[in-house]
């Protein structure tokens, strides 16, 4: 794959994906259609020409960083901070977030009907498969598949769903 010859600006993109050493490639199911793909998957056609990639640069602080909030915003927060100490103490962890994707079969970056905290179960029409349950051990399988390191499915954190919305949050 080419993807400049040194005197233009490059006209191929590329994606690598490289799994972890002794960790075998997840074995994906593919459609036989790509059509409309774009209107479901988040992607970026042409990056602004400000979009920086060069991960080595340091973000510049902003004098608003140093701003402390108010009153109204620090009791607007007060119920989403409680919830966060409450998913701390239960051991929330990226395993479990990857794991909540796998077993609601939906994709972090795919065109939603609604929010995920407005996921209403089996036949949600934000699903890869509808009506489709995958166990526990399946689950914990494709985690170690995705993340490597993964022997052991961790306590369940309620998650908000349909009919358990967040707390209303006004800032």
């Amino acid at each position: 794959m080419r993807l400049s010859d040194g005197n233009n600006t490059p006209f191929l993109g590329c994606c690598l994906i490289q799994s972890r050493q002794g960790v075998s490639f997840p074995s994906p199911t593919l459609s036989d259609s790509v059509r409309n793909w774009a209107e479901k998957w988040f992607y970026i056609s042409k990056p602004a020409l400000s979009f920086s990639h060069d991960l080595s640069v340091l973000p510049v602080p902003l004098p608003i960083w140093k701003d402390k909030i108010s009153s109204a915003e620090r009791a607007a927060l007060k119920p989403v901070l409680a919830r966060v100490a409450v998913l701390k103490q239960a051991s929330l962890i990226g395993n479990c977030i990857v794991a909540s994707f796998l077993r609601r079969w939906v994709q972090p970056l795919m065109q939603r009907v609604h929010y995920g905290f407005e996921y209403t179960g089996p036949s949600d029409p934000s699903r890869l498969v509808a009506d489709a349950e995958l166990t526990e051990e399946t689950i914990l399988e494709r985690l170690e598949r995705i993340l490597g390191g993964v022997s052991v499915m961790l306590a369940r954190v309620d998650e908000y769903d349909a009919a358990h919305p967040p707390p209303a949050v006004c800032v």
